[in-house]
Formats: structure tokens, sequence, C-alpha cells
């Protein structure tokens, strides 16, 4: 049986240390809820501009009017049995 090795520091030492770095490195992904509010109000404001017929030209987010078809009704597992069993 291999020797294992010895940690020149205490294991919690190792793992403060990594949740640290990470913490910092990812703070800025953090938003607050006013943050994102924000984002979902510009989200919402592109969405109507894109369905716009005057706005959609011009629009950051394109956006189309569509409709559901078809509800689904479980034939599509047979289709995604067979496709995946070839």
């Amino acid at each position: 049986m291999p020797e294992l090795k010895k940690w020149k520091a205490p294991i919690e030492h190792y793992v403060t240390s990594v949740t640290d770095e990470l913490r910092d490195k990812c703070a800025e992904l953090i938003l607050t809820d006013e943050q994102i509010k924000e984002y979902m109000k510009r989200l919402l404001e592109d969405i109507k501009r894109g369905l716009g017929k005057d706005t959609h030209a011009t629009a950051v987010v394109k956006s189309f009017v569509t409709y559901v078809q078809d509800l689904p009704d479980g034939t599509g597992k047979i289709f995604l049995k067979n496709f995946y069993s070839n």
C-alpha cells in the first residue's frame, strides 16, 4: 500500500484558502436584488421592442410572435428511444 503524503498544514487551511480565493474571484458575479430587477426591466423592454412593428427592425432582441401548435402527447419518447438506439 502506498504511503500517504503528509500535509504541510492542516486540511482546513487549504479548504479555507481555496474557498476565499473562489469567493474573491466570483464576487463580481454576485448580483444584488436591485441589479437583478434592473436587468429584468431592461430585458422586458428589449423583448417588447423586438415584438413591436415599429421597433422590431432596430431592436437589440429580435422577438417574434409565436404560438404552440400542438401540446406534447408522449410520442416524443418513442422517437427519442428509436433515435438513440441506432
